[in-house]
């Protein structure tokens, strides 16, 4: 999924995922990433009992 929201376009060396290059930055950053598409997956429509 992140992929897609970094995906600039078919150009190589264009693509920056915006991943920091400090670990514990990086480790953060996949935790908010995490808590984010865990949500999205959580709130979406198909998932609403009928």
């Amino acid at each position: 999924m992140r992929h897609m929201e970094t995906w600039i376009g078919f150009v190589e060396g264009r693509w920056d995922a915006g991943f920091p290059t400090e670990i514990s930055k990086a480790k953060n950053k996949i935790r908010q990433l995490r808590k984010k598409f865990v949500v999205k997956l959580i709130i979406l429509h198909a998932n609403i009992p009928h």
